[in-house]
């Protein structure tokens, strides 16, 4: 997937949870994002787009607070996922 140019690696990896309580990782410098696969759908959906953010964060030096971070992520995805439509109005 490329994020301001730089092609990232998306991984599923149900390991994550033994190694620490996040539901997903990014990594800047080796360009990757990992999540747990084993989490619900929804989760695994917004994690995904959680860690898109901060890798836009870390490439754009914004030093976004997380819980922002966090807040405008959580927020996007549930407009996002209850009006699928708006993507088709936005991306058309």
């Amino acid at each position: 997937m490329k994020i301001l140019g730089h092609e990232f690696q998306l991984i599923a990896d149900d390991r994550l949870l033994l190694q620490s309580d996040d539901d997903g990782r990014m990594h800047a410098k080796t360009l990757k994002i990992i999540y747990n696969p084993r989490l619900p759908l929804s989760r695994q959906q917004e994690t995904i787009q959680h860690e898109i953010f901060e890798a836009i964060s870390e490439l754009l030096e914004l030093n976004m607070p997380h819980q922002m971070l966090t807040a405008v992520s959580e927020a996007l995805y549930t407009v996002y996922k209850d009006n699928p439509e708006i993507l088709e109005k936005i991306y058309k």
